[in-house]
């Protein structure tokens, strides 16, 4: 399987935003060779991975910040919600970049159990140097946070650390 995309800012990675192109899905066979294709990557209209500007909209979601190890706001994270604790595969939603302050807040479609992570780079698994965390309460593996429909829980926040 392979997608095409052109992201409209130049970047090399990150979710697929409004002005983006982006194909389906395309089943791809090679046998000995290289084979040339032309993809109709249609532009993305609207956005629905990146709420949170839709956060009075919805009134389900969550909010907090980003912090390092010493408690202090991380700017330029961003925080990936899934809906199952593996984490494995692309995540249901993504924040915006948190600003100066570390905070975050993000609007999802409709409550459920959810878990979270915080990074500063965005696709495939976490790089050596890249900053990286699981929400959790002491745990070993991540916390479910459970967000009820019309509720907006707060304070949720996630500690990232270096990844060495």
């Amino acid at each position: 399987m392979a997608v095409a995309r052109k992201r409209q800012d130049g970047t090399a990675a990150g979710p697929i935003v409004a002005g983006d192109n982006r194909s389906e899905f395309l089943k791809v066979t090679v046998k000995g060779g290289t084979v040339e294709m032309t993809v109709i990557a249609p532009v993305k209209i609207g956005d629905q991975r990146r709420l949170a500007g839709d956060a009075a909209v919805s009134k389900t979601g969550l909010a907090g910040r980003v912090l390092d190890s010493d408690g202090k706001p991380v700017e330029g994270a961003r925080v990936h919600v899934y809906d199952h604790v593996q984490m494995s595969e692309r995540p249901k939603f993504v924040s915006e970049k948190t600003g100066p302050d570390g905070r975050y807040q993000l609007a999802l479609p409709v409550g459920g159990t959810y878990y979270l992570a915080a990074r500063d780079k965005f696709g495939g698994p976490p790089k050596l140097g890249d900053l990286y965390g699981r929400y959790d309460q002491g745990t070993i593996e991540p916390s479910a946070v459970v967000v009820r429909e019309g509720e907006v829980l707060r304070e949720i926040d996630i500690t990232v650390t270096k990844v060495w």
